[in-house]
């Protein structure tokens, strides 16, 4: 978070986000897309991911599935197609819209 501070000299609120697994289902998107992609490999299960880096746990799977892995997420556009986290969206709205808030609608328009 940071602070931005306006003409007026008011004191905002910067909120900045993180969009997979906060916004967006990051592991659910891999995962269908890994799947539909990689049919008859072997994939982690969604219950039995650990950590933050998923090619370190596909390449224990077998060493050659990492840069499969990394094919998925690095893909034009992965991140565009990812389904939202539920409330994910309305929560941004409400937070945009909160007193000293500054949010996507002012760091557009910094007149505001």
């Amino acid at each position: 978070m940071a602070v931005n501070i306006t003409k007026q000299g008011t004191r905002r609120l910067r909120v900045l986000l993180d969009m997979d697994g906060v916004l967006s289902d990051f592991e659910g998107g891999f995962l269908r897309s890994y799947r539909a992609k990689y049919p008859g490999e072997p994939y982690v299960p969604l219950a039995d991911r650990r950590g933050f880096a998923l090619t370190e746990q596909y390449s224990k799977l077998r060493p050659d599935l990492e840069e499969k892995a990394e094919s998925i997420y690095e893909a034009p556009d992965f991140f565009l197609k990812l389904d939202p986290i539920p409330g994910a969206i309305a929560a941004v709205k409400e937070m945009v819209n909160m007193k000293d808030t500054c949010g996507w609608k002012n760091i557009l328009d910094p007149s505001s």
